[in-house]
C-alpha cells in the first residue's frame, strides 16, 4: 500500500520530534567579566596546575567561548556545574589540516 504525501510528511515530522535536545540561547553582551564567568574570548579559567592546551607543534590555543555551567538557565542537561571550555588552534585554518581533505 503507498502512502500518501500528507502521511509521510507526518512520519518525517515524527521522527524529527523524536530527536530534539535541549537548547539555551545566548545573548552575547559587551563587559568585563571575571576569570570564572561565561564569555567569549578573553582570559580563560584554568586551575592552578593547568597550562593552556596546544596544538600539535606545540602552540598555544586561544579561547573561544566559556561557559560556567551554573549561570545557565534551569536545563536538564546532565552536568550543572563545572566550566566548559572551547578552544581554537591560532594558525590560518584555526586547526584543521587541509592535507586531509585534499587528494
Amino acid at each position: 500500500m503507498s502512502l500518501s504525501n500528507e502521511e509521510k510528511t507526518k512520519i518525517v515530522l515524527e521522527e524529527l520530534k523524536s530527536t530534539e535536545k535541549d537548547v539555551i540561547r545566548i545573548e552575547a553582551t559587551d563587559g568585563a567579566t571575571t576569570l570564572t564567568e561565561s564569555k567569549f574570548g578573553g582570559l580563560p579559567y584554568l586551575p592552578i596546575t593547568a597550562t593552556i592546551p596546544q596544538d600539535i607543534r606545540g602552540g598555544n590555543l586561544y579561547l573561544v567561548a566559556q561557559f560556567n555551567l551554573s549561570e545557565l538557565p534551569t536545563n536538564s542537561f546532565p552536568i550543572a556545574t563545572g566550566i566548559l571550555q572551547f578552544w581554537i588552534a591560532n594558525d590560518d585554518g584555526f586547526g584543521i589540516d587541509c592535507d586531509d581533505f585534499i587528494g
